[in-house]
């Protein structure tokens, strides 16, 4: 701890790596004649962790080092012109390092000499909860009471409203650990960031009115492993659009709280092939209030799910959820299988198929309306996904209330307890090389229709 020395220069990929010594403080180098971190040298600070960081981030510290830790102390021909403008710095994690822009730079001291700090500058730091969110005209919401100012990175340490009528696009928003943020605003709202970063699970309530929207824009949301990222609609709340790519290994979840019928919906617009975390689109347990999500493909919903595991629930689609699809979907990926609770609807358009040739896990009735197909050409299980988990009454159900079921799989139905309404069929497909057969259903397919029988169709399409 404070040494003393003449010089330090930094180059070529080689790593000056500092380390907190144990008593909550910083080893500080001291240099009189010169400082040098250029030409891929690297300055790495570490046996810090994340937590620290986000606390010194709350505890208000001076606006001009916000998220930082002193590495040196610069005096006689050091402070004059210390060559640090091109640094690399390295902190914490690799997720951490790509979230905050990380940085050497001094502040002058009161005896002429110059303190070097590695951290983050261009950053707000919501530090403070109050009841509607942090405002940008209100100080004590912000660390060290200095206002956000345009173009800086927002760290939301505590519960952030975004704000009407400012410009995020040259923005990055990083979120953390926290309670519930708040989004609220004009009918129609977006938000625009540069970059989405959530490194804790948090959450954003929705409130407004059934014509409210929003929409989540810009650049990727990039969500760390063993993060969530949620959003809850409540009181005949917006219309929500996700059009940012969603991006990483942590988990993304939706859940509606009361409100008027059919005024939810969710739509993950972008393909996310690189976000291979769990999704669970939940609607409120009144089956008056379904949350509907649109489904125009597959890959919207992500791609391999790399959780050693639980495969069988990477999808969840619980209580009063519906999911409207709107163009011909397939969904074969082994690793993201479904989990069905409770009481989910599939709605095919007319026209369209929906294929589930994953593992398909039922844990309460599902039902398929509209007058396209639900085609199931992969494996059934029961209640946790285990192959030796038998089927249990009144949770291994399937309605075809309308359209039409296809099954191309011998697996699909083993253990389903299928029912046929009027003017809906069952569709075989003629392709298989065998015919399909040794179908095995846990009971007899079930008719609603008035002559009690069931339409059967050979699907040559």
């Amino acid at each position: 701890k404070n040494v003393l020395v003449g010089a330090l220069e930094v180059t070529d990929g080689a790593i000056a790596d500092f380390r907190e010594n144990g008593n909550d403080a910083f080893v500080t180098l001291g240099l009189t004649n010169s400082l040098k971190v250029a030409d891929g040298g690297v300055v790495k600070v570490s046996n810090i962790s994340a937590e620290d960081l986000v606390n010194r981030a709350k505890s208000g510290a001076a606006a001009d080092r916000r998220m930082a830790v002193r590495i040196a102390n610069l005096t006689g021909d050091a402070a004059i012109a210390p060559d640090i403008d091109n640094a690399k710095v390295t902190m914490v994690n690799t997720f951490y390092d790509e979230a905050f822009d990380w940085k050497l730079f001094t502040q002058d001291g009161a005896d002429g000499s110059k303190d070097v700090y590695a951290g983050v500058t261009n950053i707000a730091v919501v530090a403070k909860t109050v009841t509607n969110g942090a405002s940008p005209t209100n100080p004590d919401c912000w660390a060290g009471a200095v206002l956000p100012k345009k173009g800086d990175d927002f760290y939301c340490a505590y519960r952030f409203n975004p704000f009407e009528d400012w410009d995020f696009t040259q923005s990055k928003l990083i979120f953390d650990d926290t309670s519930s943020h708040y989004w609220r605003g004009d009918a129609t709202m977006d938000l625009n960031a540069k970059a989405y970063y959530v490194l804790g699970s948090c959450g954003f309530t929705m409130w407004g009115g059934s014509s409210y929207n929003r929409r989540w824009r810009g650049g990727p949301t990039k969500i760390a492993d063993g993060a969530t990222l949620s959003f809850l609609a409540m009181n005949n709340c917006p219309k929500l659009r996700i059009e940012s790519e969603i991006v990483g290994n942590g988990n993304l979840s939706f859940t509606t709280y009361q409100g008027g019928a059919n005024h939810y919906r969710m739509t993950l617009e972008n393909i996310n092939t690189n976000w291979h975390g769990r999704l669970t689109i939940r609607g409120f347990t009144n089956s008056t209030y379904t949350y509907n999500t649109i489904l125009g493909d597959a890959r919207n919903w992500g791609g391999a799910f790399l959780a050693d595991e639980d495969t069988y629930s990477a999808v969840t689609l619980a209580s009063n959820t519906c999911v409207y699809v709107t163009n011909n979907v397939c969904f074969n990926d082994p690793t993201r299988g479904f989990l069905l609770r409770e009481k989910p609807q599939f709605m095919v358009k007319e026209g369209f198929t929906l294929t589930l040739s994953n593992q398909v896990t039922y844990a309460g009735v599902v039902t398929k309306t509209d007058a396209g197909v639900l085609e199931l050409g992969g494996t059934a299980r029961f209640v946790d996904g285990q192959a030796e988990t038998a089927p249990v009454a009144t949770s291994n159900e399937l309605v075809v209330a309308e359209g039409a079921l296809k099954v191309s799989s011998k697996e699909a139905c083993d253990g389903l307890a299928v029912s046929f309404a009027e003017g809906t069929k069952l569709l075989i497909p003629a392709q298989s090389a065998d015919g399909l057969y040794d179908v095995k259903w846990d009971a007899p397919l079930a008719s609603s229709a008035t002559d009690g029988k069931v339409a059967v169709e050979i699907d040559t399409t």
